[in-house]
């Protein structure tokens, strides 16, 4: 009984509203995450580990979708389980448009080609071994990839099919992934009972409010908004001069700490 009750607290997690907001939340740091890295030449945000679309994604939720939802009415707001659910999908998400996924990726498929010239004999020592569904032969194709096509139009005529292929690739390993992490979670959880650091954060920020408030403990903790509000308005200012050099910015110097912490475990922090 209580291993069924178990397996249906775990499927509730996955309903069709967390499934549709992971969907939308996808689309939106897609379409984010190549504006930031290719067009306007950003740091990357998606790369590191984990991921900041999974954050996005319920500070979205956390502060202004499920107050809204709560105060129409309290059954609406999405609960911790879906929230995690949605967070799960997003760090997974963000690293595969970033530039350690697709931005890596593709140029891969038809590097080959667009490098290949008489001097490095690429054309003699490796076209002949690259299968035909490896990616897009066309030498047209290759440089509007490089260079810019007219108008800024996508051929997806000879895309599609590498996309779809290399999407089936991706699949298996993600579900390599999850079988090596259900190998090891026995050992982990159960023996080792590892606390996972990394997963208290989204947890606590997903955890469910009282019946009577509107947000959790966590966006409740006024000290929590005194260490968020530090960095965001100190990057936030002097990120604003790098693109407006007119924007007055905080001069600061990176002090190097590792001298003070020579020994473990705190020689871990520097």
């Amino acid at each position: 009984m209580k291993k069924r009750e178990l397996e249906g607290e775990v499927k509730r997690g996955l309903t069709a509203k967390a499934f549709i907001l992971s969907m939308i939340a996808s689309v939106i740091i897609a379409f984010w995450t190549q504006h930031s890295e290719l067009v306007i030449d950003s740091p990357s945000f998606n790369s590191i580990h984990p991921s900041i679309a999974g954050f996005f994604a319920v500070i979205c939720i956390s502060l202004f979708l499920n107050p809204i939802l709560r105060i129409i009415r309290r059954e609406w707001a999405l609960d911790q389980r879906e929230m995690l659910v949605i967070y799960s999908i997003m760090i997974v998400v963000g690293p595969i448009v970033s530039i350690g996924g697709v931005h890596f990726l593709l140029p891969t498929l038809i590097a080959p080609y667009y490098y290949a010239t008489p001097e490095n004999e690429y054309a003699e020592l490796f076209h002949e071994y690259i299968p035909s569904w490896f990616g897009p032969k066309d030498p047209e194709v290759i440089r509007e990839f490089y260079e810019g096509s007219w108008g800024g139009k996508v051929p997806w005529g000879a895309w599609i099919k590498p996309l779809m292929l290399w999407s089936l690739f991706l699949l298996a390993v993600y579900f390599i992934f999850i079988c090596l992490n259900v190998i090891i979670r026995r050992q982990w959880v159960e023996r080792e009972k590892l606390t996972f650091p990394l997963v208290q954060l989204p947890f606590e920020m997903t955890r469910n409010p009282g019946p009577t408030r509107i947000f959790n403990p966590f966006f409740r903790n006024g000290l929590m908004w005194i260490g968020f509000l530090i960095p965001v308005i100190l990057h936030g200012i002097n990120g604003t001069h790098n693109y407006i050099p007119s924007f007055p910015w905080i001069h600061y110097k990176h002090i190097n700490i590792n001298r003070y912490f020579t020994e473990k475990p705190w020689s871990a922090m520097g």
